[in-house]
């Protein structure tokens, strides 16, 4: 972890907490189901002594040259760092991004490791207790360990950049007037450009911020 990690102290977020989308989720909008077929597939693909595979579930990434924290930032120029969607209760998870990266590196390593222990000791008659089992076929939560309202930690990092918002500064905005509003823009934009350009708030990002954590 960064020891410039903007965090919130008292928040845990665990597995028992951490909530997992399916395909069927009705709750997850097409970004989110993707990524779940994607889980899926990886974890049923693993098949050792073959191929090992794990998956790594990780939330909203933040550091340098991540795409979030880029868009957090120009924010500030456009002065809409000090706007808010919504009552801003829902929590979330984020990562640092080298955090997330040495993660896949360890678990790289980890599966190498279990595979090569299996290629002296793989019993064909009993696949069940050949591999060590302990990172492949396993799905793994990864983040930094506490989760926050998304506004919260967006104002921490303008802060960090410089540019502090105080309690009495925030202007919300109610979520559905906005989504509503994303949707209308949305067709809008496909209706005169044929969907050449798009407009710079999504329907999917906003329904994102209606989601959360837990």
């Amino acid at each position: 972890m960064s020891p410039n990690t903007p965090q919130e102290p008292g928040v845990r977020l665990t597995e028992d907490v951490a909530k997992l989308f399916t395909e069927n989720s009705k709750e997850a909008n097409a970004y989110s189901k993707t990524k779940a077929v994607a889980d899926a597939a990886v974890l049923a693909a693993n098949d050792p002594p073959d191929l090992y595979t794990a998956t790594l579930r990780i939330p909203s990434l933040y550091g340098k040259e991540s795409l979030s924290t880029g868009v957090l930032l120009s924010a500030i120029k456009k002065n809409q760092h000090k706007m808010q969607v919504g009552d801003n209760k829902r929590k979330f998870g984020f990562i640092f991004i080298e955090s997330a990266a040495m993660a896949h590196i360890l678990a790289a390593k980890a599966l190498v490791s279990e595979a090569n222990v299996d290629t002296n000791s793989y019993d064909e008659n009993n696949p069940q207790t050949s591999s060590s089992g302990k990172v492949n076929g396993e799905a793994f939560f990864i983040s930094d360990g506490v989760s926050m309202p998304y506004f919260n930690f967006a104002r921490k990092v303008v802060a960090m950049a410089g540019h502090p918002v105080a309690e009495n500064e925030v202007k919300a905005i109610p979520y559905k007037l906005i989504l509503g509003f994303t949707i209308l823009s949305e067709w809008l934009y496909w209706a005169f450009t044929f969907g050449t350009i798009t407009p710079s708030f999504r329907q999917g990002e906003i329904e994102y911020l209606g989601l959360g954590t837990n």
